[in-house]
């Protein structure tokens, strides 16, 4: 079962869905995640989560693609589990030219730059 949305767009529609989980949640506040990316384009990720657990919106700076993650899968040539988005920032910058593809685990993985976004996620969801 997801705990999490994902939704990505122009600053305007974007706050009219953080506005709707504010007025639901009013005690939940942080685990709402609004991010500007680019231009006019945000994200925002509702997620439960403990309150010391950081967002699995990762932000990577000016002109870099962001990502989001969340869940775990395990990597055979590194012989290594990987888990939650500080882990697979931590696996993906050991090499940026890594793919998901055919990783075993549980895990929905986002990504976007200027011109796309993709949403992934294990091969046995």
């Amino acid at each position: 079962m997801s705990n999490y949305l994902f939704a990505m767009g122009k600053e305007q529609e974007v706050r009219v869905i953080e506005q709707h989980f504010r007025q639901l949640h009013p005690n939940n506040l942080d685990e709402i995640s609004l991010s500007h990316q680019f231009n006019d384009v945000w994200t925002i990720v509702v997620e439960r989560r403990a309150t010391h657990v950081e967002s699995s919106v990762i932000d990577m700076g000016d002109n870099q693609p962001g990502y989001f993650f969340k869940g775990w899968f395990q990597d055979h040539e590194s012989e290594s589990i990987v888990l939650g988005s500080q882990g697979y920032t931590d696996w993906l910058q050991q090499d940026t030219q890594k793919s998901l593809l055919d990783r075993e685990g549980a895990y929905v993985r986002a990504h976007w730059n200027d011109e796309k976004l993709i949403i992934e996620n294990d091969l046995f969801s």
